[in-house]
């Protein structure tokens, strides 16, 4: 009943929620602009007002995840991680593509990771050059600083400034950058060579570098539709992370077994067996046999001594034999099985049969590995409920008045 009528309340108040734009859920303000983007097909199939509570319910659950601190689990990392490498992958791809179709060069092998990481790395540099800054003065500083025979020198280089010398829109190459850089050449080149010499040689190069480096550490910023697609990503596993928590691997082991148990028998009119009728059923493969199976039967043969004597070794199978407790509608006994007779014909699979009636059994409970994969899924549904209801229980949805 309180489920019932909490959702009339969360009913009357999406008719106004239309108008206002906005709906805070637990003290946390949300934009309905959101929610028409990113649940469209769900309105479409579901209708607006379903919609939205399954959208809601979705916030409920991010809340949730929040508060228990997911995303620092090794679950939540792991598995980010891991897709996300995936996901990239796939957006590197496709701008590997574009810069070969837009530069309209012809491919006619696969292409090997090493050409890839060429396309890539030109293709970085090309969009990059277009927001580079550079500070020719603060090079200047530093390349002063050390002097033209600093390669020679055994002293490293001491500056304490640190201004930008190259900068984008997140992040810079500094002089300390610069200084680290120079005092690593000094220590593994070995032929005397001026700096001036270096600079030339080897400054593009490290400044090729730092825009690659940039470009891979904030690949979400220039990549919007990538960081789109990894918010949704941490928003999956959160609620992944949730239902397989407290609900599908809530209980394993004897606990399971238990609960399964304690379910079952709060819902015996649902796993009971309905009246079954023992039998067993002979297919047989050669019409001439037809007589001789009946007669055999009649005279109680037993179905080890049926099955030797037409089964030989050597020849094919002349007939199968099915054993087993079945209700009256399940296709084994077909559609004119009649209880009251003790041997009858049928058809199964579109093979003829003889079934002989052993023994008919009264509606009886099922035990939990009798009602099966059955019993787990409406456990399961049970508890997932149960976790919606929690969710709802406490919640506090409120429209926001522009």
């Amino acid at each position: 009943m309180k489920r019932f009528f909490l959702s009339l309340i969360f009913f009357s108040l999406f008719f106004q929620a239309k108008a206002q734009e906005s709906i805070v859920v637990n003290g946390e303000k949300y934009a309905l602009a959101n929610f028409k983007k990113d649940f469209a097909k769900n309105i479409e199939v579901e209708g607006y007002d379903k919609a939205l509570k399954n959208y809601t319910e979705y916030l409920l659950m991010l809340q949730r995840g929040k508060k228990l601190q997911v995303d620092t689990t090794h679950y939540y990392q792991n598995l980010l991680n891991q897709k996300k490498e995936e996901i990239q992958r796939i957006f590197l791809d496709k701008i590997v593509q574009n810069y070969l179709k837009k530069n309209e060069i012809p491919v006619e092998h696969e292409l090997a990771p090493s050409e890839k990481i060429k396309i890539l790395t030109a293709f970085v540099i090309e969009e990059k050059e277009k927001e580079i800054q550079t500070d020719s003065a603060a090079l200047k500083q530093v390349i002063e600083a050390a002097g033209e025979n600093f390669l020679i020198d055994e002293n490293p280089l001491k500056f304490n400034e640190n201004q930008w010398i190259y900068k984008t829109a997140t992040g810079s190459f500094t002089q300390q950058d610069l200084v680290k850089q120079l005092n690593f050449a000094q220590q593994k080149i070995e032929e005397n060579l001026k700096l001036s010499e270096l600079i030339n040689s080897g400054l593009n190069s490290l400044r090729n570098q730092f825009l690659i480096n940039d470009y891979q550490e904030h690949f979400e910023f220039y990549q919007p539709k990538f960081k789109e697609e990894v918010d949704l990503l941490k928003k999956t596993i959160i609620i992944n992370y949730l239902l397989e928590n407290e609900v599908y691997q809530k209980y394993s082991g004897d606990e399971l077994n238990q609960k399964l148990q304690i379910f079952l028998n709060k819902n015996k009119a649902t796993y009971t067996w309905p009246v079954r009728y023992e039998v067993e059923i002979y297919r047989y493969y050669q019409p001439e046999l037809k007589d001789e199976i009946l007669k055999a039967l009649k005279n109680n043969w037993n179905s080890d001594k049926i099955q030797k004597k037409w089964n030989t070794a050597g020849s094919d199978v002349a007939l199968v034999v099915n054993q087993g407790k079945f209700p009256i509608y399940h296709e084994v006994l077909g559609k004119n099985f009649k209880p009251s007779e003790k041997i009858q014909e049928g058809t199964f699979r579109n093979t003829p049969t003889w079934i002989r009636l052993i023994k008919q059994w009264p509606p009886a409970p099922m035990t939990v590995n009798e009602a099966g994969n059955v019993l787990k899924e409406d456990f399961y549904n049970h508890l997932l409920n149960e976790f919606y209801s929690n969710l709802w229980e406490n919640a506090e949805i409120k429209i926001f008045d522009e």
